[in-house]
């Protein structure tokens, strides 16, 4: 007999973990809340934890993608083609 089960493996960034871990409170406090601010409440509000919770997420997310495609062009010109 044959068990098949799932494994999923997170491959993070010293500054992803950091921010993690600045953002985990938030994210505990927001599970429990049901309201939900407006874009015009948390846009330019940059004391508002959605705004920061929201604009560093974007900003981890921009970081990381750069990273990759430095590290893809670095392979590139090296002649190694990622697959």
């Amino acid at each position: 007999m044959s068990d098949t089960f799932q494994l999923e493996i997170q491959v993070t960034t010293q500054i992803k973990d950091v921010i993690k871990g600045l953002l985990h409170k938030y994210y505990e406090v927001s599970r429990t809340t049901s309201r939900v601010p407006s874009i015009e409440e948390m846009s330019w509000n940059y004391r508002n934890e959605e705004f920061i919770a929201t604009y560093l997420g974007h900003i981890l997310h921009y970081v990381e993608g750069m990273i990759i495609e430095v590290r893809d062009r670095s392979h590139d010109q090296r002649g190694i083609v990622n697959a």
